[in-house]
């Protein structure tokens, strides 16, 4: 009943938020927010929402579609999105309404609640207090990198960060994840529990929202392979983790199959999406866009004071995004600190500790994301998106230590609530842009309507029999 509760809570926070602050009208939806409708990455993603939802091809398959790219056929075979957990996503949402605008808002507008929900979760099963629990949660679905992803809408939805993150910890248990030791011989054998079919679950379906994110998994599972196992030294920490992989790797790679399959059969299109390993230098982490305050921050001295940063910086780009706002930055503070420390520490923020350290040496410029691209592959080459996994270790860590700290005081009730409110209210105000909200400009609001106008018409003009004729010509 309490998790019901909190998340209840969590709902209007969440929601009075997304109005007060972005300006966000629920009660008109067939517009598009901000400008997404302006020429970029924006409407090849409304139009991805409109092939899934009309059916004009299966969310299991490649993106593909009759009616763009005329007198050819639209096949996304040379730049791979997959993404099948997204389209299947996108298809239960089109259940309840056909137009693809709607859909488009309510998917973004949903990964601010989902994001929140699962790390209040996750907070909870980590033994938060709730009032705590929902100041954190609160604050990480408002990260300053939700807001300015939105024409990278795909991004957005890093509710499975928490949760990832929770499976990592159980990883470095002292019983292997999976596993179950007899009584009787002392033998391993494998545990077919509730939780960890969930688990399963869980993995398979993350594997394949968002490719980045799956990729960042990956190398965090891969550190945790190691050092558990050097920790306690049995091979079923090994077999652990190597599940976990192939839970969170297998799915994403059958997903890539057809992808690859059309790149042997017609070998690979060299002008899609060719990337230069020198991007994953100039688009990786730097600690400063972590810890520096937030683009256009409601304070104007540090408004200017980032502005002034921001216009000096070399490598100013997307990874300005990436601020953690003040309360996650002491997180990540004391993250650095404790991977110093970690004796002094309870494990779990030790855990922690390392996993944002190696994220870290990843990320960062000039770190060992930059290594991969040259060796390996340069299609992974925004290694600042991996803040959103720094950002969830931070907030799981400050969550920890005032839990640890108050829960010592003899009034701790009082100072949990007090304090949990303190933590939502300067952190929403601190991490919200000043000048920003969800309201489109008149110029992309007149566009879309006389785009939409115009596209009506033609779709008017003819009937399914026809449409389905014309398909097949086409095909």
């Amino acid at each position: 009943m309490e998790t019901l509760f909190g998340l209840v809570v969590l709902t209007v926070l969440t929601g009075w938020a997304l109005h007060y602050y972005y300006g966000l009208g629920f009660t008109d939806l067939t517009l598009p927010l901000k400008d997404i409708y302006a020429p970029g990455d924006g409407r090849m993603t409304i139009a991805y929402f409109k092939m899934v939802i009309s059916g004009d091809w299966a969310f299991y398959d490649v993106p593909s579609s009759v009616f763009l790219s005329a007198p050819f056929e639209f096949q996304a075979y040379d730049f791979p999105l997959p993404m099948f957990s997204v389209w299947l996503y996108i298809k239960v949402l089109s259940l309840f309404t056909s137009d693809s605008m709607i859909v488009f808002n309510l998917f973004y507008i949903s990964t601010y609640f989902l994001n929140a929900f699962v790390m209040y979760l996750v907070l909870r099963k980590l033994r938060i207090n709730f009032f705590l629990a929902i100041a954190i949660a609160y604050l990480f679905t408002f990260l300053p990198f939700h807001y300015w992803r939105l024409p990278h809408t795909f991004y957005a939805g890093y509710f499975f960060i928490p949760l990832w993150i929770y499976y990592l910890l159980l990883l470095s248990n002292k019983k292997p994840l999976f596993f179950k030791k007899s009584m009787e011989d002392d033998k391993y054998s494998f545990d077919c529990s509730k939780k960890n079919l969930g688990i399963i679950f869980v993995l398979i379906l993350s594997s394949t929202w968002n490719f980045y994110y799956t990729f960042f998994f990956a190398f965090l599972i891969f550190f945790t392979l190691i050092s558990s196992y050097m920790y306690h030294k049995n091979r079923y920490h090994i077999y652990s983790a190597l599940l976990v992989f192939s839970f969170a790797v297998v799915p994403f790679a059958v997903n890539m199959l057809p992808y690859k399959v059309y790149e042997n059969l017609y070998s690979k299109n060299l002008n899609v999406a060719q990337r230069n390993p020198i991007e994953a230098e100039t688009l990786g982490l730097r600690i400063t866009s972590l810890v520096f305050p937030a683009d256009f921050h409601r304070k104007s001295s540090m408004a200017e004071f980032k502005e002034s940063y921001s216009k000096k910086s070399l490598l100013f780009n997307e990874s300005s995004d990436s601020s953690l706002g003040l309360i996650g930055s002491l997180g990540f503070l004391i993250l650095i600190f404790v991977a110093f420390f970690q004796s002094y520490f309870s494990k779990t923020l030790a855990r922690l500790s390392q996993l944002n350290l190696f994220a870290l040496l990843l990320s960062t410029v000039g770190g060992f994301g930059v290594v991969f691209a040259y060796l390996v592959t340069p299609q992974i080459r925004a290694y600042n998106r991996i803040s959103v996994f720094i950002a969830a270790l931070a907030f799981i860590a400050i969550a920890l230590v005032i839990n640890k700290v108050v829960k010592k005081s003899r009034h701790k009730k009082i100072l949990f609530i007090l304090l949990s409110l303190s933590i939502a209210a300067f952190g929403i105000w601190d991490q919200t842009p000043a000048v920003e909200s969800f309201r489109i400009t008149e110029k992309f609001k007149t566009e879309f309507l006389s785009d939409k106008r115009f596209v009506e018409q033609v779709e008017n003009s003819f009937d399914g029999t026809q449409r389905v004729q014309i398909a097949r010509k086409l095909s």
